[in-house]
């Protein structure tokens, strides 16, 4: 079953994560944390993420999940190593997030693993 979650929706504030703004807008609730969208992430037995930019988008969206889940969801997180790459000239902050995601108990996989 898909569910599209779309961002970036006010274009007065940046939209790195998918599940909230770096800055909440207090006038414009789809700016702030999408409850909705983490509950039905904890349902799932399994979460496999791609997308661009493990740099930044992914980076964040991941962070701010993570910080929602606890430690018994943040388990369920496997970050498709081959479907992600960082902003060139970024890598480092990408190699840094896998570094603290693994430290979360995140895993890391290929896409032919599936």
């Amino acid at each position: 079953m898909v569910d599209f979650v779309t961002k970036g929706s006010n274009p007065f504030t940046e939209h790195y994560s998918v599940v909230r703004a770096d800055v909440v807008d207090p006038t414009d609730p789809t700016t702030d944390i999408n409850m909705g969208f983490i509950r039905r992430l904890q349902e799932a037995d399994e979460i496999l993420v791609g997308g661009q930019a493990l740099s930044h988008c992914v980076a964040n969206s991941i962070t701010d999940i993570a910080k929602e889940f606890g430690s018994e969801h943040t388990k369920k997180i496997v970050i498709l190593e081959d479907a992600c790459s960082a902003v060139p000239g970024f890598e480092s902050m990408a190699d840094d997030f896998m570094k603290s995601a693994k430290d979360l108990g995140i895993r890391f996989a290929k896409t032919t693993d599936f």
